[in-house]
Formats: C-alpha cells, sequence, structure tokens
C-alpha cells in the first residue's frame, strides 16, 4: 500500500514539475523566436544568430520531453483524452519528418516517405498519431548510421490502416 500510494505522488509531483516547467519554457521559446525574426535589430555576427537558434531548438526539445512526460502521467492516470478528427494522413507524415528532419540531415541520413494513394483521410486522434511518429522517427534517425535510410511507409488495407518506420541502424539484440 506504502508503495502504491508513493508511486501516485511520484506521478503528482512530476505533473506538478512538469507544468511548472513549461511557462518558462515557452517564455523562452517565445522570446528566442522573436529573436530570431531580428525585429529588435541585426545580430552583428553569425554566431549570435546561432546561440539564439540554438536556444530556440533546446526549448523546443525541452519543451518536448515535459509534453511527453505529461502524456505519459496522463496514460498511467487512465486521464489522457483522446481528440478523434479527420485528417489527411500525408499531412501529419509530412510535419513529423519535418521535426526530425534538421537531426536527419546532421547525421547524413535520408528519410524517404511511401505514403500509398489510398491512404487518405483518416479519423483518430491527430496529436496522438504524429507523437507516435516523431517518436518513431527520432529513434529511427538516432540509432542509424552516417549515410544510413529511414523509411517511412503507409498503405491501407480493408479499413485498417498500416504504416511503418524502418532503418538500418544498429537494430535491437534479440534479447
Amino acid at each position: 500500500e506504502e508503495a502504491r500510494v508513493a508511486k501516485v505522488e511520484s506521478k503528482r509531483m512530476l505533473a506538478a514539475v512538469s507544468h511548472e516547467l513549461r511557462t518558462p519554457l515557452n517564455a523562452i521559446l517565445g522570446f528566442s523566436d522573436t529573436l530570431q525574426t531580428e525585429l529588435f535589430g541585426r545580430f552583428s555576427n553569425d554566431r549570435q544568430r546561432e546561440y539564439v537558434r540554438l536556444i530556440h531548438e533546446a526549448g523546443e526539445h525541452l519543451l518536448s520531453v515535459v509534453n511527453s512526460t505529461l502524456e505519459i502521467s496522463k496514460l498511467e492516470a487512465g486521464t489522457y483524452t483522446l481528440h478523434p478528427e479527420a485528417f489527411n494522413f500525408s499531412d501529419a507524415v509530412d510535419a513529423s519528418v519535418a521535426f526530425a528532419r534538421a537531426d536527419a540531415t546532421s547525421r547524413a541520413v535520408d528519410v524517404d516517405v511511401t505514403i500509398a494513394e489510398n491512404v487518405g483521410v483518416v479519423y483518430c486522434d491527430r496529436r496522438a498519431v504524429q507523437q507516435v511518429l516523431i517518436n518513431l522517427l527520432s529513434n529511427a534517425v538516432k540509432f542509424s548510421h552516417a549515410n544510413g535510410c529511414v523509411r517511412v511507409k503507409a498503405e491501407r488495407t480493408g479499413n485498417r490502416l498500416d504504416f511503418s518506420v524502418t532503418d538500418n541502424g544498429i537494430g535491437i539484440s534479440a534479447d
């Protein structure tokens, strides 16, 4: 019973800390985004521009980690609510690939997308689908060798949508 109570309390604390982190992260993202536009004047050198870009990317990554943590807490607590909607699956794939593109480029990994014409519109929680795709793509890129290839494939089989993200990276051990 004590272990169960401790687990519940740690989840609450994790959710509270995650919420508290989002406020300053949103400020960091907003200010760095404004700085990137050079609205208040041009940078005097490329290093300043690069640092602001890196701050923005690091903030986006940390916010993604915080959001994922909150989603996991909601899933474990049984409070995650799905919000199904109709959307073009290839648009979700494009958005997810765009998220992983910079990392893929820096690691010299190609991303190949093959969406069958019959996929079209799906009805499900777009944010959840994109999060799954982003997680799969990020892992595929992360564990691919330089000059490797990550493939996203989707096709319909009857009423079912089959999609996969594959890579030629190190793989998972048989154990």
